[in-house]
């Protein structure tokens, strides 16, 4: 039986584009042995196919392990995820719900592989953390942020690799941007650094080690692991 990997669910009711609801679902193939796909399902409780799946459109070529879309529906329709194994980003084309396709796709940028959050930008466009650089082994450079438009063409990156953390394993994860103060947070895979940028020209302001309290480091082991997005 075919089993679904890294499933990320969307909701969608954007009346821009459409006036029906939908749920936007990407996935894999758990054995390797289909190709991803995203998939549409009618999310109106009042529609009489409601739960069903109307359309799907697939990626072409061998699974590279679903996982992230952008966690915000975007305006104009066009929407990234990422294949987190291949290290590849698709653009899928949603502004007609039930007839969805897949405009692009691209890999490494200025040799940041590996994309995992996506943040759209008041300019219009995206910065990403990626989570390697040069190379995707246990001991590779950490990755950093890169800026680039819808259709995957570079803009500029900044390397999160702090010289005050040396021993520690940079991983960025998840980010959020907070214009006014021209700052962006980055949060690492471990959990045990966020990082501040400035957000006019992404260099690293500095990496800030957050500790679990002595109960929960008890109560948890030698490693803990906290929330997975910026609070």
């Amino acid at each position: 039986m075919r089993r679904l990997c890294c499933l990320f669910l969307l909701f969608c009711a954007v009346s821009g584009f459409s006036q029906s609801s939908y749920l936007f679902v990407w996935a894999g193939d758990d054995a390797k042995k289909s190709s991803d796909f995203l998939a549409v399902l009618d999310a109106d409780p009042k529609s009489p196919h409601y739960g069903q799946t109307v359309a799907s459109v697939a990626v072409p070529g061998p699974t590279g392990t679903p996982h992230h879309t952008e966690l915000e529906m975007p305006q104009d329709g066009f929407l990234l995820a990422d294949a987190f194994e291949s290290g590849r980003t698709m653009l899928f084309d949603l502004r007609q719900p039930v007839h969805p396709s897949l405009v692009t796709s691209f890999g490494d940028l200025e040799g940041y592989m590996h994309p995992h959050t996506y943040v759209r930008m008041a300019n219009g466009h995206i910065l990403a953390t990626f989570q390697y650089h040069g190379d995707h082994g246990p001991k590779s450079d950490g990755g950093g942020l890169v800026e680039f438009d819808e259709r995957g063409h570079l803009i500029r990156s900044s390397s999160a690799m702090d010289p005050a953390a040396k021993t520690e394993l940079i991983r960025p994860y998840s980010l959020v941007i907070a214009p006014a103060l021209d700052r962006i947070i980055s949060s690492n895979t471990s959990m045990h650094y966020k990082k501040r940028r400035r957000n006019s020209d992404r260099s690293t302001l500095a990496a800030l080690r957050f500790e679990a309290a002595a109960d929960d480091r008890a109560a948890a082991g030698a490693t803990r692991f906290g929330a997975a997005s910026p609070r």
